[in-house]
């Protein structure tokens, strides 16, 4: 089972780097990573030996794309607490700023900080 996963993963890349090629794209392979998701109660990831343009990738555990951050398991610990760091620093610029700022300052501070934070990437928690 593990030697046809790596096959087929072998030819998914070949046919990549032929889009890439076709599309005069190039593939940053030292930003390139790549991750086995699975569940919980797995133990051991599978980790097969992955290479782009004769360069093995990276394995990597967790990832950040498009702002969220995605981790092996699927779960969102590590979102959840940057997006909770980023939560405080905006409440403290809020708080900070009354009587300073007018109320509807505020509100705008409000709704083009914290609740843009708040809203981003909601499609992907789900229900």
């Amino acid at each position: 089972m593990y030697v046809h996963f790596k096959e087929k993963i072998d030819r998914v890349i070949a046919e990549l780097e032929i889009w890439f090629n076709r599309n005069d794209l190039i593939i940053n392979v030292d930003k390139t990573g790549f991750m086995s998701l699975r569940n919980r109660q797995s133990n051991f990831p599978v980790k097969p030996q992955v290479s782009c343009n004769k360069l093995n990738l990276e394995y990597t555990a967790e990832t950040k794309f498009i702002g969220v951050y995605i981790t092996e398991t699927l779960k969102w610990n590590s979102h959840v607490q940057s997006l909770a760091n980023k939560l405080c620093k905006v409440s403290f610029v809020i708080k900070s700023s009354n009587g300073i700022l007018s109320p509807y300052m505020i509100r705008n501070v409000y709704f083009t900080k914290f609740q843009a934070l708040l809203q981003f990437g909601i499609l992907f928690w789900g229900e």
